[in-house]
């Protein structure tokens, strides 16, 4: 919901409100004080993902005022039906944000430079095949992570010193570091730039 219905919408919902009722958004930009101001219950925000359309993918569950620890479980328990949510402070919402709902698209977009990347130097892959190539890699490394494997293990196991891959991190390393910090002040900048509605 743009930020600009939300009045709208609140006016019709609201005298159905009771203290026995949870408004739950989906807009990581409505400070939940705000939003609790507004309402006469508990309020709380959910940041889903793409991957939930699966069952599978993070939910982000911030508890606002007025939400109790048994309201959290249950919407905890509900959320597992098709995801794994993580209950979060609202502070920490942007960055979550970015890597668990932002994350998939993100992650679609850096196999996507990496296969145009891979046909711009002439290799000869069919872009198809590309794809089905990286996509048993990113596949691979979820399974490694969810076996515990940490990140930097699965790196250290393949970039073997002096070895094509290690080449390819060392060269990689700061040009990825830089597009992320741009990427994620980007999407800070881009929330803040939306005016809040009045509520």
């Amino acid at each position: 919901m743009r930020n600009v219905d939300l009045p709208d919408v609140l006016a019709v919902v609201r005298p159905r409100l009771s203290a026995e009722h949870i408004v739950v958004t989906i807009n990581n930009a409505l400070p939940l004080p705000r939003l609790a101001d507004s309402v006469p219950c508990p309020v709380a925000k959910l940041i889903p993902s793409v991957g939930n359309e699966i069952g599978a993918g993070a939910t982000l569950l911030m508890p606002g005022p007025g939400l109790s620890e048994d309201a959290v479980a249950e919407l905890t328990e509900l959320l597992q039906g098709f995801s794994r949510p993580f209950v979060i402070g609202e502070r920490q919402g942007r960055a979550a944000t970015d890597l668990a709902s932002c994350g998939p698209a993100l992650l679609a977009s850096v196999a996507q430079s990496m296969i145009a990347a891979q046909i711009e130097r002439g290799a000869p892959l069919p872009p198809g095949l590309a794809e089905q190539l990286l996509a048993q890699s990113i596949d691979a490394v979820s399974r490694l992570l969810d076996h515990g494997t940490p990140l930097a293990e699965i790196v250290d196991r393949v970039a073997v010193p002096g070895g094509n891959t290690a080449a390819a991190v060392e060269a990689s390393r700061d040009g990825l570091a830089a597009a992320w910090r741009a990427a994620f002040w980007a999407t800070a900048d881009n929330e803040r730039s939306k005016p809040l509605p009045a509520l």
